[in-house]
């Protein structure tokens, strides 16, 4: 291996592109590490550097995160001071209560209301849906419902004029 190869694989070798060398190239650049002195202070140096831009990133970050939560704590714990104050000193209007008790009691009445026609309409549907044949009604109607809206499949089956005199004759027939 050259010294020019052993520069170009230095960063790939030094980061997380390890899995990415194969492990006969790693071991020429190992073995050219040790036998050339010239690569092997390039590499002690980029190695230092390296080290020392990760701790000056990360100390920078840790002041920048710190300068960022701590000083301002002090300024946002007397804004919560100063409206606590003044949420104190604020006084509802005379007919506050009245007012959320009108709304509130309206709701429940709205409610009662509609629970009430609820019951009415159970009343009613409740005898026919236990009626025995409901389901049997029910079902003939969706298969007629389904059958004029959507048609029959294969129009040679049976055509639309049939369908029509055939649900005239029910029609006549449910009227007797």
């Amino acid at each position: 291996m050259k010294c020019h190869d052993f520069r170009e694989l230095i960063e790939p070798l030094q980061n997380s592109d390890q899995g990415n060398v194969l492990p006969e190239i790693r071991a020429q650049w190992e073995a050219h590490l040790h036998s050339c002195d010239a690569c092997l202070e390039i590499f002690g140096l980029q190695l230092e550097n390296s080290q020392k831009l990760t701790t000056q990133a990360g100390d920078q970050f840790i002041q920048k995160v710190l300068q960022a939560t701590s000083e301002p704590t002090a300024e946002v714990d007397l804004l919560l001071q100063e409206l606590s104050q003044q949420i104190k000193s604020i006084e509802p209007p005379e007919n506050f209560l009245e007012a959320v008790m009108a709304q509130t009691s309206s709701m429940q009445q709205s409610r009662q209301q509609s629970w009430q026609r609820w019951q009415r309409w159970k009343q009613v549907l409740m005898p026919l849906w236990m009626r025995p044949r409901f389901a049997q009604e029910l079902s003939f109607v969706v298969t007629l419902f389904w059958a004029l809206v959507f048609g029959v499949p294969g129009d040679d089956f049976i055509s639309t004029q049939e369908i029509q005199q055939w649900v005239g004759q029910i029609a006549e027939t449910l009227t007797l």
